[in-house]
């Protein structure tokens, strides 16, 4: 995605990473959006994303959000998909017919499946 969109959907506490180069910004609770990480370097760590050719043209990926059990509900009952991490076990969740134990949902992570879909995208 480009910035415009990275920029609309980024939610507070979140992260978002270029995939060109190795830029990553956090949007803080004020609404922010502020560099986390710029590569090799410590210049502009901690300062505002300003618009520039490189931010402009970069791709950009937001780090997935975990999702509340209720929300998980909710998506599965659109005939949506969740994911369940727990440790270096994930597991695709299609329907309510799938064996959970409650333990497994209190100790995992859910996430909606069209943001996971490997521990790699989990990677920052």
């Amino acid at each position: 995605m480009k910035v415009s969109e990275m920029i609309d959907k980024i939610k507070p506490r979140q992260k978002a990473k270029t995939t060109d180069w190795d830029i990553v910004v956090e949007k803080n609770t004020f609404g922010e959006i502020i560099i986390v990480q710029n590569g090799t370097s410590n210049k502009f760590v901690g300062e505002p994303l300003r618009l520039s050719s490189v931010v402009l043209n970069a791709n950009w990926k937001l780090q997935p959000m975990p999702i509340g059990f209720s929300q998980a509900c909710e998506l599965l009952k659109q005939g949506k998909s969740v994911v369940l991490i727990n440790g270096d076990s994930l597991v695709h969740i299609r329907n309510f017919d799938s064996v959970l134990s409650i333990r497994d949902i209190q100790e995992g992570t859910l996430y909606d499946a069209e943001e996971v879909s490997s521990h790699e995208d989990l990677e920052w």
